[in-house]
């Protein structure tokens, strides 16, 4: 189902910093909307243009994980689980947030 159709959406930028909060009913399709302008959701067609990713932050009220193993989260979202990385910077950067044990469980 179309959630939306010939959507043009700017916010200002500079000082102060401009916030967007997305509402609606259950089910509307506000996660869907926010996975596409994150860059997280590969479905559907058209263009979203936005500034670059350390320039935003997304909250999500439920943390979005794709199914599949741990590589998959990791590498999400890239297309397959191989990925260019090997696992053994896969688990570097894993002990750097205190996680190097995670793939061992």
């Amino acid at each position: 189902r179309v959630l939306l159709e010939d959507l043009n959406l700017a916010l200002g930028g500079g000082r102060p910093q401009k916030r967007l909060l997305v509402v609606g009913s259950s089910g509307v399709g506000k996660s869907s909307v926010l996975r596409a302008i994150a860059g997280l959701w590969n479905n559907g067609a058209g263009e979203v243009q936005r500034p670059p990713a350390h320039s935003m932050l997304f909250l999500p009220q439920k943390p979005y994980m794709p199914l599949g193993d741990l590589r998959t989260q990791l590498l999400y979202p890239m297309d397959g689980t191989l990925g260019d990385d090997d696992d053994g910077r896969l688990r570097e950067v894993l002990a750097t947030f205190g996680l190097g044990d995670l793939p061992d469980r």
